[in-house]
């Protein structure tokens, strides 16, 4: 589909969309064999409106105004073969192109009337050739347009009336139940002149314009194929902008895609254009190795904006769109080199080097840009991943303590942290605050955040807020310094408990807030159950909720569901469920951000210790800049991509 544009305070610009040779040999300008009785003119305009009707094309939903501003207008292609809806004027450029190759004269007619503006065409009864370039005079429009004095309406409604004219609506094609009759068009077509008062009215000639070259005809090419495409989240996303949602969503399709003016129509489509072309080195830079999470990050440091969506395209477009008003798209320059820093390539890669010199950013910059980004990346903290040994295997579900290891893994690498033995919750305690002490040397200066892998039975023990690191006047807990974070051992550790967390995960809304659990269903196992797998609770990114009593177990019950991130208090029943409903208030006030773009801290922070839940926070795909598979920290994160792949 080719989108065009027409300022309608020039009506004789209608002219090159009349495309009477594109027209040229098609089905829909074929008249059969006249009779004998039939006036030769008459006949072609009955047919080829016959023809039109005979497309079934729907009314569009907008009108058209020729007061004076930009108006879009569908070609032929997008009303047989494309969109397959017109307005007035659409229709009436098509029908005029129809006319003009079937060798009659049509007038464009622009009426703007009270109830808003209108268009049909008049056909002068002509078909010979020495007559075409007389055929128009009676109109008024010899030098190819007419309006104010030069517009006559009674002679023009003389001409209808002897049959030297034909006034056709052909909006009435679009008429419910197959369109109206021709009869009908003719009787409406006079109508509408008739009612329109004279200074109201203007008459366009195109084929005056293209005989005498002043204009040519507007050329309808086909899409080349090939070249960068954006996925289907595009789509969803831009679609309502546009007049006419393109066939595909590559640069030819959307060059002439119709944009809406109350969309910021023209910046929305150069943005989409400017996105489009850094697909390429968006995917050089290593793109598809990052989660969307860890995407949606690296905009926010580099764009400066919390983004609203988690697709790649999307953010590229996003970030075109943040310097909208400026010639050079910075926040998407820096968008890319940002990915390209996060898995150790740049500039010096050919695709994204020769595409930021298309942007016009300059090279040095560039460069600068990209060495600070990956000196901030080598600062970013080290994130410790604290296992406190498997799950039990005794159908009570109680801890063997004969044998448990705690366990540490560091990303970045900080030599061998060795694991600690504990046999006992005391000899727990001990072994942990020796182990943090040991981590904190080895981490130095560098900011640590940590993750405690635990058991069930330990889950929701409250270790994070156990005092065991040295500090004046007392003893600190981890979640004072260390932002902790709880995974479940069975949901991380397990294949079984990762694909029960994923299937659940595949079940959650975009935008689906966090969901508190009732305390009356905590309290009662089977009224749990039957929650957990109602639609709301199935679409929750978080659940928040707390002890209910002893008849019930519902975090085990919870985990067991999928849910994977949870905010839980363990105190007495009356406490948690007010801290559930704070807790409900205060993900509101963060709704924009991503689940794991520092999300949970944001929520607890400035809490007592006391009054913060356990933050149960199992991302299968790893924390901030690194990376898990399998359960498994991915070493490396500064690694290039071949490396990474390798």
């Amino acid at each position: 589909m080719n989108a065009w544009s027409w300022w309608s305070g020039e009506p004789q610009r209608l002219a090159p969309l009349v495309l009477t040779k594109w027209f040229a040999g098609k089905a829909l300008i074929a008249v059969p064999e006249r009779p004998a009785a039939a006036a030769e003119a008459l006949w072609r305009v009955q047919n080829l409106y016959e023809n039109l009707r005979a497309e079934g094309i729907l009314p569009a939903e907008e009108p058209p105004s020729f007061d004076d501003h930009w108006q879009f207008v569908r070609d032929p292609v997008a009303l047989v073969h494309g969109e397959r809806r017109g307005n007035c004027l659409d229709l009436s450029l098509m029908f005029a192109g129809m006319c003009g190759a079937a060798r009659l004269r049509p007038v464009i007619v622009l009426l703007r009337r009270p109830q808003g503006a209108h268009a049909l065409v008049v056909v002068p009864d002509e078909t010979d050739n020495a007559a075409l370039n007389a055929a128009t005079r009676p109109l008024g429009i010899g030098t190819g347009i007419a309006r104010d004095d030069d517009y006559d309406k009674l002679a023009l409604l003389d001409a209808l009336d002897r049959k030297q004219a034909h006034a056709v609506d052909v909006l009435a094609v679009t008429d419910p139940e197959g369109g109206a009759s021709f009869a009908t068009a003719l009787t409406r077509g006079r109508a509408e002149i008739a009612a329109t008062s004279d200074e109201r009215v203007t008459l366009v000639d195109p084929l005056y314009y293209q005989l005498n070259g002043i204009f040519g005809q507007e050329e309808l090419a086909e899409d080349p194929g090939g070249g960068a495409e954006f996925d289907q989240s595009v789509a969803n996303v831009y679609a309502h902008r546009l007049v006419v949602a393109p066939e595909r969503w590559n640069a030819w399709n959307l060059k002439r895609a119709l944009m809406r003016p109350e969309a910021g129509g023209e910046a929305t489509r150069e943005a989409l254009l400017t996105a489009l072309d850094a697909k390429a080195p968006l995917r050089a830079a290593g793109g598809g190795l990052l989660d969307a999470e860890r995407l949606r990050t690296v905009y926010l440091r580099t764009v400066g904006r919390h983004p609203e969506y988690t697709s790649a395209d999307v953010l590229l477009v996003e970030a075109a769109s943040a310097d909208a008003d400026r010639e050079v798209p910075r926040g998407l320059v820096h968008f890319v080199l940002g990915v390209a820093a996060e898995n150790g390539t740049g500039v010096q890669d050919p695709a994204i080097g020769a595409w930021v010199d298309r942007t016009g950013y300059l090279r040095a910059d560039a460069e600068t840009f990209a060495r600070d980004y990956a000196a901030e990346l080598a600062d970013t903290p080290h994130w410790a991943l604290i296992d406190f040994g498997e799950e039990s295997n005794r159908p009570d579900g109680e801890l063997d303590w004969t044998s448990r290891t705690l366990s540490v893994t560091v990303e970045p690498s900080v030599g061998d942290v060795p694991g600690r033995r504990y046999a006992s919750e005391d000899d727990l305690e001990e072994a942990f605050a020796d182990l943090v002490a040991d981590l904190r040397r080895k981490v130095a200066k560098h900011r640590l955040v940590v993750d405690l892998v635990l058991p069930r039975k330990l889950l929701d023990r409250r270790i994070e807020h156990w005092k065991v690191i040295p500090y004046w006047p007392e003893k600190k807990p981890v979640s004072a310094l260390h932002e902790p974070r709880l995974r479940w051992w069975y949901h991380l550790r397990t294949e079984e408990g990762r694909e029960v967390q994923r299937a659940r995960e595949r079940l959650v809304g975009d935008q689906a807030p966090l969901l508190a659990v009732p305390a009356e269903h905590a309290a009662d196992d089977g009224a749990l159950q039957t929650w957990l797998y109602r639609e709301e609770a199935s679409r929750a990114p978080c659940l928040v909720g707390g002890w209910a009593g002893d008849a019930c177990d519902p975090l085990t019950r919870i985990l067991g569901n999928g849910h994977g991130y949870v905010l839980w208090y363990a105190d007495e029943e009356g406490a948690s469920a007010a801290r559930v409903t704070e807790m409900s208030e205060r993900w509101k006030k963060h709704s924009a951000l991503g689940r794991d773009d520092g999300l949970p801290e944001r929520l607890v922070a400035f809490l007592a210790p006391a009054e913060k839940p356990s933050v149960i926070w199992n991302n299968l795909n790893g924390r901030g800049g690194v990376r898990m598979e399998d359960g498994e920290i991915v070493r490396g994160r500064l690694q290039g991509p071949e490396k990474r792949r390798a």
